[in-house]
């Protein structure tokens, strides 16, 4: 049986303008470019404008990867993109409330920079198995992406160290 989530928090970007294809192709996006899924460096022009974050989080957030293997979600890893965009747009001074506590959004961008199409199919995967209604969607993925990347290190040397990991 496939499962297939999609939520509609797009409402929540109103005002946000897309890039057109040409605007895409002339645009450089502060010269970042993924080429695996290693640890990856926060952006030097940050904050980004929104539609060059778009950009950048599809293209170094293993969005295409992440499709690739799940492509019924696409929707659902594009909003979740969304999300990684308006933080990485953000003042890195500024402040944002993950986790219940307050901290710095340079913090955030930091682990942010570090999602690859791992921690985008995870947040998938437990929004989709909960079995309770969540109230502040757009909140609760934000944190969730933030502590997956946490999530995912931490989940592979338990792997290793259980003797589960070959």
């Amino acid at each position: 049986m496939e499962l297939v989530y999609s939520i509609n928090i797009t409402h929540i970007f109103k005002g946000a303008k897309f890039m057109t294809e040409q605007n895409r192709k002339e645009n450089i996006i502060c010269g970042v470019h993924n080429t695996s899924e290693s640890v990856k460096s926060v952006p030097s022009c940050l904050p980004m404008q929104f539609n060059d974050a778009i950009n950048w989080a599809r293209q170094n957030c293993g969005f295409r990867d992440a499709v690739l293997e799940d492509p019924a979600n696409e929707k659902f890893y594009g909003q979740l993109c969304l999300i990684i965009a308006e933080i990485m747009s953000k003042a890195p001074a500024s402040q944002i409330k993950l986790n219940g506590e307050m901290i710095n959004v340079g913090q955030a961008q930091a682990v942010f920079s570090n999602i690859t199409s791992w921690e985008l199919r995870y947040v998938a995967d437990r929004f989709c198995n909960i079995d309770y209604p969540v109230n502040r969607v757009k909140a609760y993925l934000t944190t969730a992406l933030y502590n997956a990347v946490f999530e995912s290190e931490a989940g592979n040397n338990n792997d290793f160290n259980s003797g589960r990991m070959g």
